[in-house]
């Protein structure tokens, strides 16, 4: 997806257009419920209540329960679901407060780990949501552990004509630095509070909620 990447940079050169990008699960979609929801459906772990689950564990793929064969079969196939895409709840108003986001810098891309298999689902969904029309940019293969590194790289490649992104995983600040990154990481959700932008050589903006992001570019 790189070559996808600077096939975008060269049209926003050539437009002469900067702008944002935007993740979007956990940033513009309600995707952790969503997903939790389809693996009670799988199975039902009998070791915590689903409460106790979450607390403990950061994803779904960490749960012992799920860490079967069987498990990652059901989870690779939900991955590109395009049932599982279009039905994914929308995050609060994410879709209203990035369209008022656009009006103050341009919205050129989406950039998400999802697998290129969701492609016509993820536009479907963002179509019917109502966001701004932008490139889509998705990963090859379904390894979830590597998504940050390659996510890090396609920002890395996009800038300056993609000044930075909106994304929810904190994760991503340590990929970006370690590329030496000069772009704005606007670290999205409340939970995103615990990091400490200092300690990184780019900007890191957190921002608990759309309005400090749009209050960011007011300013």
């Amino acid at each position: 997806m790189i070559e996808q990447a600077r096939q975008l940079k060269y049209k926003l050169i050539k437009q002469g257009i900067k702008g944002l990008a935007l993740d979007i699960d956990e940033t513009l979609s309600d995707t952790e419920p969503h997903w939790w929801d389809h693996m009670y459906k799988f199975i039902t772990p009998r070791s915590a209540t689903r409460e106790e689950l979450q607390k403990r564990h950061k994803y779904i793929e960490h749960v012992p329960d799920w860490q079967s064969d069987e498990a990652r079969t059901y989870i690779n196939d939900t991955l590109i679901s395009s049932n599982f895409h279009e039905t994914m709840p929308l995050l609060h108003e994410s879709n209203t407060m990035v369209s008022k986001l656009n009006q103050l810098v341009p919205v050129v891309g989406y950039i998400t780990a999802r697998p290129t298999e969701a492609r016509g689902a993820t536009e479907n969904w963002l179509k019917k949501q109502g966001f701004p029309v932008a490139e889509l940019i998705m990963r090859s293969g379904l390894d979830l552990e590597t998504k940050n590194e390659w996510k890090a790289e396609v920002l890395a490649e996009l800038y300056p004509e993609i000044i930075g992104i909106v994304d929810d995983n904190p994760d991503l600040a340590n990929a970006l630095e370690k590329l030496n990154y000069k772009g704005k990481l606007f670290l999205y959700g409340k939970q995103r509070q615990e990091i400490d932008p200092s300690k990184y050589s780019f900007e890191v903006i957190v921002s608990p909620s759309w309005d400090h992001v749009i209050n960011h570019f007011q300013k």
